[in-house]
């Protein structure tokens, strides 16, 4: 059995993360009410970090595609918000090109954003390796190559205002975009690239094909949870009878960052009574990375916005990824401001000391973990303890000794290989045991 001897790099931190996690547990949080402005049309799509406020904004519409810089994904979305519907050219592969045919375009299929899982753009709705719906995967190169050519068409409410003919060439390794496009009669034909390198901070590169603007629209992913955006939504229309796309404003998630619970039936006073272990009581079978996971049905349309009491939201926070917000919408302005209202409150974490007589206080950070797991004991009597993972079947994941230094020790569990999962982290000494429950993203 291997000794687990005390770290000794960023101790001071770690005691201050400890200590301001115990008595986060023990002192209640505040309510806070915020509000942010999309302007008139819900103009400006608004970033938004939920322990600072609003991040930065930004045009809705000074966009027309966006691909992906997660080098696993092949993703290519569309903002239908300009107008733009994307149609997957029915009569030939890539090599249509030159013949490009548009008779009877009216009747082709038409492609959506999912609004739910980030990686499923217009162009991008389905992946099955190795073809990844506009592309296909060369093994040799490990290249995503274009096989596929749409036609991009702009309406202006009923009126067709604009076509091109669109094909994404190549992702290669870089996972820049290489594309092609021009009008439908194959004059003004451009070749461009969204290189990865302007935009290796962001979950999007974007491009605009009036003026080939290349926009870095995002701040860094890793500082803002969610924003509030307009897009198109599924929505079902009575008198046809059917579900239309229809442009709706609501809250969309950090692409595979941030983690939304929906609380659905209580009211908001009574989820705020229950808020002392929200977080732990709702991570294990709510928590989601949905696009639209809080999305837009918080709000309700009859003759005016009415807002949902019986309907709150959990954040699971990028950084630090322990810290967990309530969030439940008080009021919503609609034009000309675009003003969102809403309460926040910054719930316990899971990170609450345990202790006992002899063997001190007990500490597992970060909880949820992925990766990494510090453990510490304080004010301990003891100079020795084997400290356990489980899961819940009992099955032993770790076993490690370790030397217990007489002041405060912290010491690094090997958690690397854990699945998602609940486990339970347990330190022993004689009859002495003290146990916690950890959460492996």
């Amino acid at each position: 059995m291997q000794q687990l001897k005390p770290k000794k790099m960023k101790k001071r931190i770690l005691i201050g993360l400890f200590i301001a996690g115990f008595f986060q547990a023990l002192q209640s949080q505040t309510l806070k009410r915020d509000s942010i402005f999309m302007g008139a049309g819900y103009a400006n799509q608004i970033f938004y970090d939920m322990a600072n406020g609003q991040i930065k904004s930004d045009k809705v519409n000074n966009w027309d595609i966006a691909h992906t810089t997660d080098a696993r994904s092949s993703c290519i979305r569309a903002n239908h918000m300009t107008g733009l519907r994307v149609y997957a050219y029915p009569k030939n592969t890539n090599t249509g090109w030159a013949s490009f045919d548009t008779a009877g375009w009216k009747k082709w299929y038409a492609r959506y954003n999912n609004i739910h899982e980030h990686d499923k753009g217009a162009f991008s709705l389905v992946a099955n390796h190795p073809k990844y719906d506009w592309g296909s995967y060369d093994a040799l190169s490990h290249e995503i190559v274009g096989d596929s050519i749409y036609l991009l068409a702009w309406a202006n409410g009923a009126t067709w205002v604009k076509f091109l003919k669109f094909w994404p060439i190549k992702q290669p390794t870089s996972t820049d975009l290489i594309f092609k496009y021009a009008n439908v009669d194959g004059s003004n034909e451009i070749t461009d690239t969204l290189y990865q390198s302007a935009a290796n901070a962001q979950n999007y590169k974007y491009y605009t094909f009036a003026g080939k603007a290349k926009n870095v629209r995002e701040p860094d992913k890793a500082t803002w949870d969610i924003t509030f955006n307009r897009y198109y939504e599924p929505q079902y229309d009575p008198t046809s009878g059917t579900v239309i796309p229809y442009p709706t404003m609501g809250v969309e998630t950090n692409r595979n960052l941030t983690k939304v619970a929906r609380l659905i039936g209580p009211s908001f006073a009574t989820t705020l009574a229950d808020s002392a272990d929200l977080a732990r009581k709702n991570y294990q079978s709510k928590y989601t990375n949905d696009l639209t996971a809080i999305g837009s049905n918080w709000k309700i349309f009859n003759n005016g916005f009415i807002l949902k009491d019986t309907q709150s939201y959990i954040v699971k926070a990028v950084l630090p990824d322990s810290v967990y917000w309530l969030i439940h919408f008080t009021d919503f302005g609609g034009n000309p401001t675009g003003k969102v209202v809403f309460d926040k409150l910054k719930l316990r974490s899971n990170n609450v000391s345990i202790k006992q007589e002899q063997l001190g206080v007990f500490n597992i950070f970060p909880n949820p973990a992925n990766g990494q797991l510090f453990i510490s004991l304080e004010n301990s009597k003891v100079s020795k303890a084997i400290v356990e993972v489980t899961d819940l079947t009992g099955k032993m994941i770790v076993n490690q000794n370790i030397q217990v230094i007489p002041d405060f020790g912290a010491y690094e569990l090997p958690i690397k290989n854990l699945k998602s999962g609940i486990y339970l982290v347990s330190v022993k000494s004689g009859d002495n045991i003290l146990t916690q429950k950890l959460v492996v993203d």
